[in-house]
């Protein structure tokens, strides 16, 4: 990116072949939708464009550029969201409330029979949506301990 600040084209080409699969990945994560991710992945690089001037050098340049995805994304949300009539947004969700009461219940039913720290864990990333940093830390233990008892519980819970 400093090259690229610096008018260097061929750096900023450089750049987006080593990344171009990596951010568009990380949109279509984010979306979950092709078609919104091409869009937000090309106004992730508009704005990169726009904003080069206020790269900060210091910073990584990838942190930089997801932070500006991130923000594209979160953009693209409020603007599909924004779309969908009140009437529409009822006549969709109306069943889709009612299954997920349901499973909901059926999950609290499950959570109940475990021990209190499996029951803590499952109730803290799947009832509250808690990140596993959060969560590690209320635990002291570290993330990825966290996220491997996660995958296990979730495991035993299919069982």
């Amino acid at each position: 990116m400093a090259r690229y600040q610096d008018g260097d084209f061929a750096g900023f080409d450089g750049f987006y072949q080593k990344n171009h699969a990596l951010i568009f990945q990380f949109l279509l994560h984010r979306l979950r939708n092709r078609s919104d991710a091409e869009d937000a992945f090309q106004e992730t690089f508009l704005r990169i464009h726009r904003f080069i001037t206020t790269y900060d050098r210091q910073q990584k340049a990838m942190a930089w550029v997801f932070t500006i995805a991130r923000n594209v994304a979160i953009d693209c949300y409020k603007q599909r969201r924004s779309h969908v009539s009140i009437g529409e947004a009822d006549a969709l969700t109306q069943p889709r409330v009612q299954e997920s009461l349901e499973a909901r219940e059926e999950l609290v039913a499950m959570i109940s029979q475990l021990a209190q720290p499996e029951r803590e864990l499952l109730e803290r990333r799947l009832l509250h949506d808690e990140e596993f940093e959060r969560i590690a830390s209320a635990m002291q233990t570290t993330p990825t301990n966290v996220r491997q008892k996660f995958s296990r519980l979730l495991r035993k819970l299919r069982t």
